[in-house]
């Protein structure tokens, strides 16, 4: 038995138990949090994929059309129950109109560019 839990200990320390209290956990109880820890980060994973796509979006929505851009309470919709007393935020004001041009400036720069890259590759 003392072989298996020399042979555990390792990947259960990676797994994110404590080292110090390795020796004082049963069996049982080592593998049951070496599950909990992998779950935990499972869902960290998922949870920051939803964020990362839900970002993505709301960069396209900020390039393509700005004034279509969601407001933060529809883009993050749990943001709710975090707010104490129920409160909402309020409503994120139109953006002015310089960034409205600049974003407008920008995306007529990538395709300028784009259509720059595709003559160059099409000459050589």
């Amino acid at each position: 038995m003392t072989d298996l839990f020399e042979t555990l200990r390792q990947p259960a320390i990676n797994a994110g138990i404590p080292a110090t209290e390795y020796d004082d956990m049963p069996y049982l109880q080592i593998i049951s949090q070496i599950k909990a820890n992998r779950l935990r980060h499972e869902e960290q994973l998922r949870e920051q994929a939803i964020m990362d796509h839900t970002q993505a979006s709301l960069m396209a929505f900020a390039m393509n059309d700005p004034q279509k851009m969601p407001s933060i309470a529809k883009a993050y919709p749990f943001l709710d129950k975090f707010q104490e007393g129920g409160q909402s935020q309020p409503e994120q004001a139109p953006a002015p109109e310089w960034q409205n041009d600049q974003a407008m400036l920008i995306q007529q720069a990538m395709v300028v560019k784009a259509t720059l890259q595709r003559k160059r590759a099409q000459q050589k």
